[in-house]
């Protein structure tokens, strides 16, 4: 990029880009590259939303071929509202489970995106973040979305 040998780099840039190894500044080097190789601009986007689509759908393929498929076990957990929640009362239902703590920094840090994908998803999924931090009596506190 530096010597703006772009006929050069531009192979390597797309293979980065095609599986799914690239990040910001790649693709920020790969569109500079693509528009000095001469293709045209307008269709960078198309190239690009392709791309994506390509990369979620090999994605989702490998996410399923590691699909657990088994029933999980039974439980019972108490809300901080002090109601019960078990599993058979969610059965049928898509359910998340969130193990977290206080203390656990990346659990903290995800706290945004999983308030975020309980919106997202509110009504289709049920979500349940369950703090392992703090037991009582051998029950763990949930919040239910």
């Amino acid at each position: 990029m530096e010597n703006k040998a772009y006929d050069r780099v531009f192979p390597l840039l797309d293979r980065l880009v095609k599986t799914g190894r690239s990040n910001e500044q790649i693709r920020s080097q790969f569109k500079t590259a693509w528009k000095a190789t001469g293709k045209p601009a307008k269709e960078y986007d198309a190239y690009i939303a392709q791309l994506t689509d390509t990369l979620r759908n090999n994605t989702l393929g490998k996410i399923g071929q590691h699909a657990v498929n088994y029933p999980a076990e039974p439980f019972i957990l108490r809300t901080l509202s002090g109601k019960t929640v078990s599993l058979a009362d969610l059965k049928g239902k898509v359910v998340f489970l969130d193990f977290w703590a206080t203390w656990c920094g990346p659990c903290v840090q995800s706290f945004p995106a999983m308030q975020a994908a309980a919106d997202k998803y509110k009504g289709k999924v049920e979500f349940l973040f369950i703090d392992t931090g703090r037991k009582r009596s051998h029950r763990l506190n949930v919040q239910r979305k």
